[in-house]
């Protein structure tokens, strides 16, 4: 890893320019980073969980822009934009956001709530994630028993999501061994 200065990215007229608050550091970027995963054959920035304060726009960005809206092919249609064959991701295509500023299309960005502190907001992703896992895919509700493998981000944050959705019991196994990763309950 090193650390060097690079230029601020060109925007196209469909991109923005977003100045990096705060950025997390996923399994995946480690991942990538010890070359373990020979798929990321290009170098790039790594770095996919941010937030930041959009500083450029392209010219067919508009003010409103809804970010929901993504493309037309089969799997956006579906609401599965993650599947969408011409997706680019920040460190899969594009450059990351282990920078001062990253760029992307309009449609790769939400909207931080008001009253959401931005150092929240880049743990948004890995959120999505969980709760994708646990509520929506998973379906845990009140009463349930879950296991949660893996004491990392998502499962930390699976843990507690299982939690909220009113499980009854919930485990979270795991090789590290930290009080932090400890489900309150």
């Amino acid at each position: 890893m090193s650390r060097r200065l690079t230029p601020v990215a060109v925007i196209s007229p469909d991109e923005v320019l977003v100045e990096v608050a705060c950025a997390g550091i996923c399994g995946t970027d480690a991942v990538i980073f010890r070359r373990e995963d020979h798929s990321f054959i290009k170098i790039l920035i790594q770095g996919h969980e941010l937030s930041g304060t959009i500083v450029s726009v392209g010219d067919r960005v508009a003010p409103e822009s809804n970010a929901q809206s993504y493309g037309t092919c089969p799997m956006c249609l579906a609401d599965w934009r993650n599947l969408c064959p011409d997706q680019q991701c920040f460190s899969y295509g594009i450059h990351g956001v282990f920078a001062r500023y990253a760029k992307c299309h309009w449609r790769a960005l939400d909207r931080v709530p008001e009253g959401v502190a931005l150092r929240e907001a880049a743990m948004a992703e890995p959120l999505c994630v969980s709760y994708e896992a646990t509520i929506t895919n998973g379906g845990v509700g009140p009463g349930d028993t879950v296991v949660v493998i893996g004491p990392g981000t998502i499962g930390v944050f699976s843990a507690l999501l299982a939690r909220v959705a009113g499980a009854a019991e919930v485990a979270l196994v795991g090789t590290v061994v930290s009080v932090k990763n400890r489900v309150p309950g």
